[in-house]
């Protein structure tokens, strides 16, 4: 794969925070509290749980109990930030955090993690997820957690490096992957029931439930990809997927879908101020301003507008999200043909049966 690298950027940037307090007001805290058991009911020791933002998804800042943001003076470490605890032997966890609505997720690797997306291993096993748990200033409250499942799923995206970040979520995106972030927000990132930042493009989910799934991908290289599927899973049937990136690299796809190409050849023959204004529409409509700090939350805004109709200049109506992607593809192919090159044609991810082993 013709790849650049640079580094790991967090999972979890799709969204912009919210105030729990006013200026200079510390928060009132409550305490959120549980135990983590394994299949067969026994304390799980060391696993992870992470803390998440109930409304938007988006797991915790550590350092001011925020959903994090996208600051691109702090985009390199935004890793090392998200909050988080280990179980201790007898499987328990406590968080005391602000007054708030909040949605737990746990996983574990072989070794013991020093940062939720550190390179911790291929190898994941995940014990649960909460619903969302309203927490008041002064009170405790409890969620347990356990497996969701049975089922096994290997992810694996062509890379050079480990710095790409996989996400399993019980919900899928909701826009085509050259969007990037703007089809996690919503329903995706809230539904996330794992996730892992994987060595070498290769990574294995443990105790998913049965039906389908899905996985999305993102590699932030100073040239992105992205990547999504969706896969049915059945206990006792490991399944692995492999999930073809969309970027401008070489030997990435780079041409629409089939439910986009007609779209995206009728906006490829409109004048370049054309396609500006049409873009230009829905950044105004999205809220998005010419603050460049958070380019990746404001990327994500674009998620709120998704489903909405627009009119194009031939009269037709079509959903934001199919617009926007499909003006990304033609302008993907109309830069690489100017560079003398013809855009890869599109395909699906393939699944196959999982064999674990040499």
């Amino acid at each position: 794969m013709t790849r650049r690298t640079t580094a790991a950027v967090c999972l979890a940037l799709v969204t912009a925070p919210h105030a729990r307090a006013g200026p200079g007001a510390a928060p009132e805290t409550g305490v959120l509290a549980g135990v983590v058991r394994t299949h067969g009911g026994e304390p799980a020791p060391g696993v992870c749980v992470v803390v998440c933002d109930a409304q938007s998804g988006v797991p915790l800042d550590a350092d001011n109990l925020e959903p994090f943001t996208t600051d691109a003076s702090a985009r390199n470490e935004a890793f090392q930030r998200i909050l988080f605890v280990l179980t201790g032997h007898d499987g328990g966890y406590k968080f005391s955090l602000p007054s708030g609505a909040y949605r737990l997720v746990a996983q574990a690797w072989d070794e013991t993690p020093g940062q939720v997306l550190g390179v911790n291993g291929a190898d994941v096993r995940l014990f649960g997820v909460s619903g969302v748990v309203e927490l008041d200033a002064g009170e405790t409250e409890r969620a347990d957690l356990a497996p969701p499942g049975r089922c096994t799923l290997a992810v694996y995206a062509e890379a050079g490096n480990s710095d790409s970040v996989f996400i399993v979520s019980s919900e899928p995106t909701r826009a085509d992957p050259i969007l990037g972030f703007a089809g996690w927000r919503g329903p995706f990132i809230r539904s996330m029931l794992g996730g892992n930042r994987a060595p070498l493009g290769r990574t294995v989910f443990r105790g998913l439930p049965a039906g389908e799934v899905h996985v999305a991908v993102f590699s932030p290289d100073n040239l992105p990809g992205w990547g999504a599927a969706s896969v049915t899973l059945k206990p006792d049937e490991p399944v692995e997927v492999d999930v073809p990136w969309i970027a401008a690299w070489s030997d990435a796809i780079q041409g629409p879908p089939a439910d986009l190409r007609a779209l995206t050849n009728r906006l490829a023959a409109l004048t370049e101020e054309a396609r500006t204004e049409i873009m230009r529409s829905a950044i105004n409509r999205a809220g998005i301003t010419g603050d460049t700090r958070d380019m990746l939350g404001q990327m994500a805004a674009l998620g709120s507008i998704l489903l909405d109709p627009v009119e194009l200049p031939d009269g037709t109506r079509h959903p934001t999200g199919e617009v926007l992607a499909a003006l990304a593809y033609a302008k993907l192919g109309g830069w690489l043909r100017d560079s003398g090159r013809e855009p890869n044609p599109h395909h699906a991810a393939q699944t196959r049966p999982y064999k674990e082993g040499p």
